[in-house]
């Protein structure tokens, strides 16, 4: 059995390499190194976070939307609010 008294957690990689890519286009200069991006936006820089959510209402319209039918998480579940009739 594990004792979590004394346990020391230790460090690991969970994803496997590349963790970036060289810019597409991207000029080598002097005395520099290509440009490198991020593996998921190597084609460009994410300016939304979903498609047709560019302002804070769009993110409070879609994450209601999203999670309007879940159960609240435990720690909130003492308030009346949460809570759903049987």
């Amino acid at each position: 059995m594990t004792d979590y008294k004394t346990l020391t957690p230790q460090p690991k990689c969970v994803k496997k390499a590349p963790f970036t890519v060289e810019v597409p286009g991207a000029q080598k200069k002097d005395g520099e190194t290509i440009p490198r991006r991020n593996h998921r936006t190597k084609d460009g820089l994410v300016s939304t976070p979903a498609p047709g959510v560019n302002t804070i209402w769009d993110i409070v319209t879609s994450s209601a939307r999203s999670s309007a039918m879940q159960r609240p998480p435990a720690s909130v579940s003492w308030c009346r609010c949460t809570r759903r009739p049987r």
